[in-house]
């Protein structure tokens, strides 16, 4: 695999790398306590296995469209950003499920801003790397049109 074919697929799994990582030590309330999702995910199924199920299907997606996608740039990118986007929607769940009392607020973005900041600079890339990637394959499927 030349140098340049590469460098998408190490971006990618840097990209997902990064939010995993973050995912699993985003805080948020749960009761009386404050505690990272990773604790929630592997906590009693009595109390969580909705959300539990939603955080690993899209743990398992993240990882299996980075590595099944890693040869195709466009799609990679595109599947990569779903399965962000289910990843954010787990977090959601963990943070208004867990706050009976009142809906989250600012507070439960505060607890979990690298997980919050991190999501927004990764999709913002995979945003710009989606419109730049169909941008290419439109202008090469033109010019091999014209060449006809």
């Amino acid at each position: 695999m030349p140098e340049n074919a590469k460098r998408p697929a190490m971006i990618a799994f840097c990209l997902a790398a990064i939010l995993l990582v973050t995912y699993s030590i985003a805080l948020f309330v749960a009761g009386d306590f404050i505690i990272p999702v990773a604790l929630a995910l592997v906590g009693d199924p009595h109390d969580w296995l909705p959300t539990q199920v939603l955080g690993w299907a899209s743990i398992v997606g993240l990882v299996l469209v980075t590595i099944r996608f890693r040869h195709d740039p466009l799609k990679l990118a595109i599947w990569q950003l779903t399965a962000s986007i289910f990843l954010y929607l787990s977090w959601f769940a963990f943070a208004y499920f867990s706050a009976r009392l009142r809906p989250p607020g600012v507070w439960a973005l505060k607890l979990s801003a690298p997980f919050q900041v991190a999501f927004v600079l990764v999709a913002g890339i995979l945003i710009v790397q989606i419109a730049r990637r169909h941008r290419e394959r439109r202008a090469a499927s033109s010019s091999s049109s014209n060449a006809s």
